[in-house]
């Protein structure tokens, strides 16, 4: 896996990894749940990539409460 410069960019990929790590003895009945936290990973990913890129400030926020408000989903 290549590190980028951005530390959170590493972190979440280091979930990403993890989730599909800690999951594949997950129960057959969860499975809805272990897709949807997976998917919620993987967007937070790309919402991390499109805030670093934009040049929009506005947007960038936008981007970065998104960002906080889906790790506070996982969390949840």
């Amino acid at each position: 896996m290549k590190q980028e410069k951005l530390i959170v960019i590493n972190l979440v990929k280091d979930l990403i990894v993890k989730i599909d790590q800690n999951f594949i003895n997950f129960p057959k009945k969860d499975i809805e749940l272990k897709r949807s936290i997976k998917e919620t990973a993987n967007s937070i990913l790309l919402d991390i990539y499109t805030a670093n890129t934009t040049t929009n400030l506005e947007k960038r926020v936008d981007l970065q409460e998104r960002v906080i408000a889906k790790i506070k989903y996982l969390d949840f």
